[in-house]
C-alpha cells in the first residue's frame, strides 16, 4: 500500500498546480478563508447547511469574486461534491 501513497500523492499536487494556474480566484479565495480561520475571524460550522447532518465540514464559496472570499456556507464532502 505505501508504494502507491507517492504517485496519489505526485498526482493531487499535480492537480493543485494546475487548479491555482488555471483558477487563481479560486486559490486566492482558498487561502483568504485559511487565514481567517487561523485568525479567528471565522468559525468552521459543525453541521452541514445542506443537510443538517453533524460531519466535518468545508466551505462552499457561491461567488469568487473578491469581495465575496470570506462569504462562505459550511458544508459536509458529500453536499458540497452535488453543489460543484
Amino acid at each position: 500500500m505505501a508504494k502507491y501513497r507517492g504517485k496519489d500523492a505526485a498526482r493531487r499536487r499535480e492537480k493543485a498546480r494546475r487548479q491555482r494556474r488555471d483558477k487563481p480566484e479560486y486559490a486566492k479565495a482558498h487561502a483568504a478563508v485559511a487565514a481567517a480561520l487561523r485568525q479567528g475571524d471565522l468559525v468552521r460550522g459543525t453541521d452541514c447547511c445542506s443537510c443538517g447532518e453533524i460531519k466535518p465540514t468545508v466551505a462552499h464559496h457561491w461567488s469568487y469574486e473578491e469581495e465575496h472570499w470570506l462569504d462562505v456556507v459550511w458544508i459536509c464532502r458529500r453536499c458540497h461534491t452535488k453543489h460543484t
